[in-house]
């Protein structure tokens, strides 16, 4: 399930923490119960390391200390006084950081984070849809894990082994504990981002499998579910998957609708070298090292094509001039929030259209009234 998890391709994808924060994740509850077979001192050690590691990697290796904790503060009670040690001293080592960590933490809080707001109760179906590639076998692996789940807590709890729950009990804190903490607390601080969630999803598949396991009793029966889960994630799991943006297609298009007498706006100024790549190769090509950004600047503006940041860093009287604007926003309230553009724009012209393209892109065509 995890080899053909479309969710896992997309961020292995990335040069990006994440699949390292889930590969730390996961070794780390391994050796969590590595060391409560055998306390060897190498184990206890390398423990250590994968925990430093692992909050050093991505904040969120605080949630995994908890999950953690909070398994052997209601399963191994007589091991917490060891991992208590183990993970004061992994604290020691990323006492460096931990300022950072706090700061970053209370902004957070206060302001707020560049996650977008906006959730509701479907956010968690779609994340469950997201974990299983589509949303048929999101709904059959739902229906054999709540199934799964009432068999073995509710009818089997008195004849499945003290281990066999123990093992239970660990994968659900781990899975639905971040799930629904991350879910409440973004009605505050947004967190509840995809990627944010990539630690928990191998306790979702190992749940899922398990599930599927224990709910039937005959073993073709077992097979056939197991088979129908996993042969449902081969077939919709997308191996290469585009991480691009469509820059080229948006520049063309704002190519295709201009005009003379039209003045295009582009915010996020950053958007300036991509735009020009694709507007204008001899222009491109003209950049001058150390000073790409008023150069590039200067020479579009010859082509009443105006890279901003704010909408005053165009004068009113540049602006007046024309009868049709083009509004080429990418990411602009995220990378330059107050920027005032579309605002000045709306009140001032009639908006004509709006044309998306994948993955921040909106062009808007605007005439004066």
């Amino acid at each position: 399930l995890f080899t053909f998890s479309g969710y896992q391709y997309y961020y292995a994808h990335d040069a990006r923490a994440y699949s390292l924060f889930l590969l730390l994740t996961v070794y780390s509850v391994y050796q969590l119960l590595m060391i409560m077979d055998e306390a060897a001192i190498g184990k206890q050690i390398g423990f250590v390391i994968t925990n430093v590691l692992l909050i050093y990697t991505h904040y969120f290796g605080f949630i995994v200390w908890f999950v953690l904790f909070l398994y052997l503060l209601i399963n191994r009670f007589n091991k917490l006084k060891l991992f208590s040690v183990l993970y004061t001293v992994s604290l020691v080592f990323y006492i460096p950081q931990l300022l950072i960590f706090f700061l970053r933490t209370i902004d957070s809080t206060v302001h707020g984070t560049w996650i977008e707001e906006g959730i509701g109760a479907e956010s968690l179906y779609n994340k469950i849809v997201l974990f299983s590639n589509a949303p048929v076998i999101a709904v059959l692996c739902l229906i054999i894990l709540f199934s799964g789940l009432i068999k073995l807590i509710v009818v089997n709890k008195s004849t499945e082994s003290k281990r066999v729950l123990s093992n239970l009990q660990l994968l659900l804190i781990w899975f639905f504990l971040p799930f629904f903490i991350m879910f409440f607390v973004s009605f505050k601080v947004p967190v509840f981002l995809d990627r944010y969630l990539i630690f928990i999803t191998p306790a979702f598949y190992i749940l899922i499998a398990y599930t599927s396991y224990a709910l039937f009793s005959n073993e073709l029966y077992k097979n056939v579910a197991l088979s129908l889960i996993a042969i449902g994630f081969l077939v919709t799991v997308t191996i290469n998957p585009s991480k691009k943006r469509d820059s080229k297609l948006t520049v063309d298009y704002v190519r295709e609708i201009k005009d003379d007498s039209t003045l295009v706006i582009i915010c996020a100024h950053d958007f300036i070298n991509n735009f020009t790549y694709y507007y204008d190769q001899k222009i491109f090509s003209d950049i001058v090292p150390g000073d790409e950004y008023n150069r590039l600047t200067a020479q579009l503006n010859k082509e009443n094509v105006y890279p901003v940041r704010r909408i005053d860093e165009i004068s009113s009287e540049t602006i007046v001039k024309f009868k049709k604007v083009i509004f080429l926003d990418a990411a602009a309230d995220f990378s330059n929030p107050g920027n005032g553009i579309y605002d000045f724009l709306k009140k001032n012209y009639s908006e004509k259209s709006k044309m998306p393209f994948k993955n921040i892109f909106n062009v808007y065509q605007f005439q004066k009234n």
